[in-house]
């Protein structure tokens, strides 16, 4: 299992479901005025409104905004955030209108226009506070990418692997070689000590790489090659763009880890 992977999409869902729950719960005080009403408590609003929290994390995995990214690459996704607390926001409207019972007909209609500013400043909100908390767990090294660097030492080699060393809390550094060590890497692979792999070499020979790959694919680690374009660029590279650089990445095959499970118990179920 990547918990670098795993913990940040975890935190991500929770942080989103609980920045939509004060939402939901802000809307309520601000239009009883910070006090609950005895002909419309508490109680029975939340027994309305649940599932509409709970639907924003399948709403945001629709609208491509999981698994989180990295840095500014995040607060770019706040148009498509508000997008989905609108969708939250028509479905709601949608069931107040054909479903007629006890909780919907006691729901004030004031209150569901407040739920539409309230939801979408808390959901900015909580995205802001996820960033830093992912940035705090990872200097605790709980989501760090553990890195194997293979690089030529060319300057934009050396310019990425400088923004990286300077990223603590989201990669840490393995091991550097000029050369593939297909023993160190399969060592690694088995101690779960790696999981990414940086080919910044542009001119790495094709059949190294189709090595290299017999041995990631089953233990689910990335392997990142620097495309030949790179090689012309001037070598500026902020570290902003570390997350998101511009690297052809080998995505192993959904049949293994998870795949692997769900495929089988689809065969047996069927």
């Amino acid at each position: 299992m990547k918990y670098y992977r795993v913990i940040p999409t975890l935190l991500v869902i929770v942080t989103d479901i609980v920045a939509a729950a004060a939402g939901f719960y802000l809307a309520y005080m601000w239009r009883t005025n910070g006090q609950e009403l005895f002909a419309w408590p508490l109680g029975r609003y939340w027994q309305l409104i649940w599932p509409f929290i709970l639907l924003y994390p399948a709403l945001f995995a629709v609208l491509g905004i999981y698994p989180p990214t990295h840095g500014k690459k995040e607060f770019e996704r706040i148009p498509l955030m508000v997008v989905g607390v609108l969708c939250n926001w028509a479905l709601l409207i949608v069931w107040l209108f054909f479903v007629r019972n006890e909780a919907s007909s006691s729901i004030s209609r004031l209150v569901v226009v407040y739920i539409l500013f309230s939801c979408t400043f808390t959901i900015i909100i909580g995205r802001w506070l996820y960033w830093y908390l992912h940035k705090l767990i990872g200097y605790l090294g709980i989501t760090r990418t553990n890195v194997y660097l293979i690089t030529n030492h060319s300057a934009v080699a050396r310019s990425i692997e400088a923004t990286i060393r300077t990223q603590p809390n989201l990669f840490s550094i393995k091991g550097t070689a000029d050369k593939l060590q297909l023993d160190k890497i399969k060592k690694m692979a088995n101690r779960d000590d790696v999981d990414e792999v940086f080919i910044l070499n542009p001119r790495f020979p094709d059949k190294e790489i189709f090595k290299l790959l017999e041995i990631t694919i089953p233990h689910s680690i990335s392997v990142k090659l620097l495309p030949n374009l790179l090689s012309s660029l001037t070598p500026v590279i902020d570290n902003d763009t570390i997350p998101t650089m511009p690297l052809v990445e080998f995505k192993t095959t959904p049949l293994y880890g998870w795949g692997r499970f769900l495929k089988r118990a689809f065969q047996y179920c069927i």
